[in-house]
Formats: C-alpha cells, sequence, structure tokens
C-alpha cells in the first residue's frame, strides 16, 4: 500500500514547523553556550561563530514523531545573535555526515539522531535470528554498524607480556547515549564483551560466476583477517590432525585458496572457532545478503548458479 502523504508535502510541513518555532517559543530548547557537540532531544550540534551565537533548536510537530526530520530540518535552527539583539531562522553551520553507513563516522559528527535503544530491543528480543527487512535508505546498514561497535570486543597484544589480550574495543562511547543513561547494566553487561561476526555482500557483483566467485572470495579473506589473532592461536594448541587441519583451512581462505564448495561452511567454521577462543556465543551481522541474488536475477543461467551456492 502506497504512502497516502506524499513525500513533498511531509518536507513542506516539517519547514512549516521550523518558522512557527521562531514564533513560537514553547516549540524551541535553548542548547547553552558550550562549545563541543550537544546531545538534545535525539540532536547534537553546538555554538560557533564570531559572536557566540545561541542556537535554539525546534523541537518536532507532535504529528510527525521525534525524529521523522529532513535533511535540511534537521540543520535548520533558530538563532538570537547577541550582537544585533536579533532573532532569526539559518541553516546552522554544523555538519551532518550524509551517506555513511559507519557508526562511527556519523557518532563523531556535530548533528547525530540518538537511536541506540534499538540495542535493547536486539537484546532483549530472545531470538536466535533476527531478519531486518525494511527499504533501501533505512538505516539497515547504519544500525548494524551501531550493533557491531556496541557488542564487539577486541584482541590484542599486550605491550609488556607480549600475550594476547581480549578488550573493550570503545569503552566509554555509549555511556553517554541514551543506551547508557537509561540501561547502564546493559553498557556493563554487553559492551564491548563478545565476538562478532560483520560480513556485507554489497560488493558481490559480476558478469559471470567466476567473477562473483573471485569477489566472494576477497570478503570472505578481509573478514578473516579482521580475526587474524585465531591463526597464531591456532598454531600455539597441540598439533593433532585436528588443529593442523584447522590452520590450513584458516590459511586457505585468508590466500583466496578455497574454492566455492569449501567455502559454504567458512562462516560456520569462523564462528566455531571465535567461540572456542572466547568461550562465548558469538553474533553473526550479515548484510546485504540479497545483493548476489538483485544483481543475477535477469540471468535466469547466472542466477540459478547463485542460488545453489548462497
Amino acid at each position: 500500500m502506497q504512502n497516502p502523504i506524499h513525500p513533498y508535502v511531509v518536507k513542506i510541513l516539517l519547514l512549516c514547523a521550523v518558522l512557527q518555532s521562531c514564533y513560537n517559543p514553547s516549540h524551541v530548547g535553548t542548547l547553552g553556550k558550550k562549545m563541543q557537540p550537544t546531545i538534545y532531544g535525539g540532536l547534537a550540534t553546538h555554538t560557533h561563530g564570531a559572536h557566540n551565537r545561541q542556537i535554539r533548536v525546534f523541537s518536532p510537530c507532535s504529528y510527525l514523531g521525534k525524529q521523522q526530520f529532513t535533511k535540511r530540518a534537521i540543520n535548520m535552527a533558530y538563532f538570537h545573535d547577541p550582537a544585533t539583539h536579533r532573532n532569526r531562522v539559518g541553516l546552522a553551520k554544523s555538519s551532518l555526515h550524509i551517506g555513511t553507513g559507519d557508526f562511527m563516522d556519523l557518532v563523531s559528527g556535530d548533528i547525530f539522531v540518538d537511536k541506540t535503544l534499538l540495542i535493547k530491543d536486539f537484546l532483549t528480543d530472545g531470538g536466535l535470528a533476527l531478519l531486518i527487512t525494511r527499504p533501501r535508505r533505512w538505516g539497515k546498514t547504519l544500525n548494524m554498524s551501531m550493533l557491531y561497535n556496541f557488542l564487539r570486543c577486541e584482541v590484542r597484544e599486550n605491550e609488556t607480556t607480549r600475550e594476547l589480550e581480549t578488550v573493550n574495543s570503545h569503552p566509554g562511547l555509549f555511556d553517554n547515549l541514551k543506551i547508557g543513561k537509561e540501561h547502564p547494566g546493559l553498557i556493563a553487561s554487553h559492551q564491548g564483551k563478545w565476538p562478532v561476526i560483520s560480513l556485507t555482500l554489497k560488493d558481490i557483483a559480476g558478469e559471470d560466476i567466476q567473477a562473483i566467485e573471485q569477489k566472494f572470495k576477497s570478503t570472505l579473506a578481509a573478514l578473516y583477517r579482521q580475526h587474524d589473532y585465531l591463526d597464531n592461536w591456532l598454531h600455539t594448541l597441540k598439533q593433532t590432525a585436528t588443529a593442523i587441519a584447522k590452520i590450513e583451512y584458516f590459511s586457505d581462505v585468508v590466500r583466496k585458496r578455497a574454492d566455492l564448495t569449501d567455502l559454504e561452511e567458512s562462516l560456520c567454521f569462523l564462528s566455531e572457532l571465535l567461540h572456542e577462543y572466547h568461550g562465548r556465543r558469538v553474533f553473526v551481522l550479515l548484510d546485504e545478503y540479497d545483493t548476489p541474488f538483485n544483481n543475477t536475477y535477469l540471468k535466469p543461467e547466472l542466477y540459478a548458479q547463485v542460488l545453489i551456492f548462497m
């Protein structure tokens, strides 16, 4: 069923809300005169300029919801300029990172819509597998990046002992976001505690099965290199026939020597290694899983080959 409200109508309503906020003080909130990015109602901005202008960011209209802004409306602000004692509407000179799917890139920007409470929904769902189906450009990749950076632990070599140690990859990153303020227990028990496999198939495309195979091998090789400490760890184990076979398989994937039949077990194999090393369950985040099908469905023979493999 089509959306009854045309997108352009929504944009007009949003911009009208901005203009309305200039004349109705109840629709604005003062952010204060801080020079660093500040989070307010899901948005982050800061004061800037020669006159240190005070920025007031409008609150959204109730019928549009708290976070349904257009890109321009997010960056639209109500200014009070102490030098002229005038109020005006203008575009805040804050950077909005558009088009990125990297949570770490977005959270470091001037403007940030805080949706970290999604992490709580994810952790308390209880399902063994979750499928997120939304249209393109709805933030699926960005939210998966957020989950990845929240959950994943990192294995580093201790500079003193030269031994491998598991650490929180981003300590304190989520403490001042909504998830940290409203659910600090989840921060303590989950943030930076889990082994995570994050794989995207967005680059798996080609004119024939050989080209697709090479792209898939390169994608898996890059994934395995992210966990190269496992290869070092395998070499420290007792060299039984099983251990040697694991070392050889890991090496074959990294060096792109494994064929497609062998690669069918690549994710399962990596998950088992991570579970064995960390002693914890493994989170697998798979993005753009349908790209190989979308890129080949007009070529029935190639589509059938991809379907059999996937």
